[in-house]
């Protein structure tokens, strides 16, 4: 899909989908709070909204 709409690097883009998507589901299964997941996460409360809302472009896979 990614290589469809024209990323540079579309392996990548899927997995940080994926990652983003696995990272919400454990966040939402476990009932955390976005304040409880950044401190796990080792991010800020607004990084979690950010991974919570799909965004993850300001995120790398390593």
């Amino acid at each position: 899909m990614f290589a469809d709409i024209g990323f540079a690097n579309p392996e990548r883009e899927q997995l940080k989908a994926h990652l983003t998507l696995q990272i919400y589901r454990i966040i939402k299964s476990r009932g955390l709070t976005q304040v409880e997941a950044g401190a796990i996460l080792g991010i800020k409360q607004p990084q979690v909204s950010a991974l919570m809302r799909n965004r993850s472009g300001n995120f790398s896979v390593e």
